[in-house]
């Protein structure tokens, strides 16, 4: 594993809850640990070794780990991060607190962690908040993806399918686009803004037949209307669209465009999303068509 996978080993948490049965003290303890590189996809942990065989691999949305055994034992969980599921990074590890008296039963508590901040053995602090420890990275992260999903300039960049309606008989074709949206005003329900789309599409003849290829190109200014839930943000707009063909069909053309998508938040530095675009073009009145347009896109957000 490269040096920046070593930097950014998530550090683990523990808290318990404790049942006595008999003689013994056993009890589930719950470690957590937290994603602070964006592009890791799987976890695998072990407890108390590393032996080949032993792990339990989860994928990058598993953060947290609760295991029974006994508490008046010391127990080390050991977690690794891999990029591809294949090559590991050296594992981060925390040992479990030893409880040598019974705790009540009847109201089973979380461990209240109260340490002073300090360093890891990779040098980034960390700092204990309530009942869990938190990496100062990771509120940095938290604090990012927040300013990023908030910021009212977007910029969108993808690839999409254009076909005709409503019976699909122009010509089917693929093209990249790019969009930029920016919000001005909050009324309580979402946010009101306009938003460009330029996309550039052609047939499959730019392959088989170049003398034959058809490049259409679109260029349009909505009125945007978006609205957060959750972690993804729904969005809509409509206004007018300027359609231009060339090549063997030279053509243009004037109407109104309307399209709705979503945009998807998986972390601060990931945001993908999808739109469907309808595209009625009303002039010349003697050659008026209907197509619309599908598009998956990533985002950057200033």
């Amino acid at each position: 594993m490269n040096r920046a996978m070593k930097r950014t080993l998530a550090f683990l948490v523990m808290a318990f809850v404790a049942v006595a049965f008999c003689f013994a003290l056993d009890g589930n303890v719950t470690w957590y640990w937290f994603e602070n590189d964006y592009n890791v996809e799987y976890y695998r942990y072990q407890l108390d070794g590393e032996f080949d065989g032993f792990w339990t691999v989860v994928d990058w949305s598993v953060t947290e780990v609760t295991l029974t055994v006994d508490v008046t034992e010391v127990h080390t969980l050991y977690l690794q991060q891999s990029y591809d599921g294949e090559n590991w990074s050296e594992s981060s590890f925390m040992d479990s607190e030893v409880f040598e008296e019974e705790l009540p039963i009847e109201e089973p508590e979380d461990l209240v962690l109260e340490e002073e901040p300090e360093f890891d053995d990779f040098g980034d602090s960390f700092v204990a908040i309530g009942s869990t420890t938190v990496y100062e990275a990771d509120l940095i992260a938290d604090e990012v993806s927040e300013k990023k999903r908030s910021g009212n300039l977007k910029l969108d960049y993808g690839i999409g399918y254009l076909n005709s309606l409503p019976n699909s008989s122009g010509p089917k074709s693929l093209g990249s686009f790019a969009s930029y949206s920016q919000t001005f005003a909050n009324l309580g329900l979402g946010d009101f803004g306009i938003k460009t789309n330029l996309a550039l599409y052609t047939n499959k003849n730019l392959v088989f037949n170049l003398s034959q290829a058809q490049f259409m190109s679109y260029v349009n200014a909505l009125a945007l209307y978006t609205v957060k839930i959750g972690n993804c943000d729904l969005f809509g707009g409509i206004g007018p669209d300027f359609r231009f063909t060339m090549f063997t069909d030279v053509k243009a053309k004037l109407g109104m465009a309307a399209e709705a998508g979503i945009r998807f938040y998986r972390s601060g530095a990931v945001v993908l999303g999808i739109v469907v675009s309808d595209h009625y073009y009303l002039v010349p009145n003697s050659d008026m068509a209907n197509v619309f347009d599908v598009k998956i896109f990533r985002t950057l957000a200033f």
